[in-house]
């Protein structure tokens, strides 16, 4: 188990994605704290994974996240009785798709409360026992391109079924990118986020469609872009240019725009959902594994060959072998 002596705080955590992350620590060994709206919610959610883990340290909280002083409170608390404050995962948000004309004040104040000013506080609160101790990390729930992307994944842990959800209503009507936020995510996700943009823009890339030159350029200098900031990132994750990067390449990637006039194909993405859900890989990672061989089979079709030399030429700046255009598409790949 990697997190044996680790404590966790999971905001949200009785229910959804949160009650799932819960779960996901304490199946790595490690002591999980979660938050949730009422107390009587946190004491079911922290007696279902009991029952789930049994001998696992987890405890349930409830306290007003839009106030400071109740968080620092109820944190001071938790870092008295476990030592420490190793992980903070900001998950806890609430959404309201009321149509603007009917939005009252009160109901932006209770959105903004909890998404923006809980965030902080819960932040703020344990930041200060971070830095004190000299080591934390905090996450916050959200994926690459979600600032703009109209599509969802969701997996059922119990069948291990991973299905996407595409509607407008996941799309956000507007959203705050601020890169420092990623300069302490682990340099391992930010490869894998890295490779899952790159594959949502080859997969639009990799059309058959014909006169595209102006999305093709666009595509070609987003993927470099791209992967010079991730070169930097990685070796350098407080880079705030390099982060600044990626998360603009990530949400021209998601938002459609590299993909205007364009027939997309995301059977790459399919396969590692299917492999992801299975063996609890990251999704870029498994993207790392199944892009490449995609490509190599789409080598075996003439019709593709060229797109795939272009590519390499292109993007990696592999030099075209105008005779044997697969060799220069396969050293693409390689690259």
């Amino acid at each position: 188990m990697r997190l044996n002596g680790k404590l966790a705080i999971v905001t949200g955590g009785s229910r959804g994605i949160g009650f799932a992350t819960v779960q996901a620590f304490l199946r790595e060994g490690a002591s999980v704290v979660l938050c949730a709206s009422t107390q009587a919610s946190a004491d079911k959610a922290v007696a279902l994974l009991r029952d789930q883990f049994p001998g696992a340290t987890v405890e349930g909280i409830a306290p007003d996240l839009k106030d400071l002083a109740a968080v620092k409170a109820a944190f001071d608390g938790v870092a008295q009785r476990h030592g420490a404050i190793h992980v903070l995962v900001n998950n806890a948000g609430i959404s309201e798709s009321t149509p603007l004309a009917n939005y009252t004040e009160d109901l932006f104040d209770k959105v903004m409360g909890l998404n923006v000013k809980g965030l902080f506080c819960c932040t703020k609160a344990a930041v200060d026992h971070m830095l004190e101790q000299g080591s934390g990390v905090v996450l916050n729930t959200s994926a690459a391109g979600s600032e703009s992307r109209n599509s969802s994944v969701i997996m059922q842990e119990s069948t291990k079924i991973k299905r996407g959800l595409t509607t407008e209503l996941n799309r956000p009507r507007i959203a705050f990118m601020n890169p420092e936020l990623a300069m302490t995510v682990p340099k391992d996700q930010i490869a894998s986020g890295a490779t899952d943009i790159l594959a949502h823009i080859m997969e639009r890339y990799f059309t058959c469609e014909s006169e595209v030159d102006l999305t093709d350029r666009l595509c070609e200098a987003t993927m470099q872009a791209v992967i010079r900031a991730t070169r930097i990132a990685v070796k350098d994750p407080t880079n705030y240019d390099a982060q600044a990067q990626l998360m603009w390449g990530g949400t021209i990637a998601h938002n459609e725009t590299l993909g205007v006039g364009r027939a997309s194909d995301f059977g790459s993405h399919q396969i590692e959902h299917e492999l992801s859900a299975l063996y609890d890989v990251a999704h870029g990672a498994g993207l790392a594994v199944v892009f490449p061989a995609w490509l190599r089979f789409q080598l075996r079709k003439p019709e593709h060959v060229m797109r795939i030399a272009q590519f390499a030429n292109r993007v990696y700046g592999v030099s075209m072998n105008f005779e044997n255009p697969a060799e220069t598409a396969l050293r693409g790949i390689e690259a």
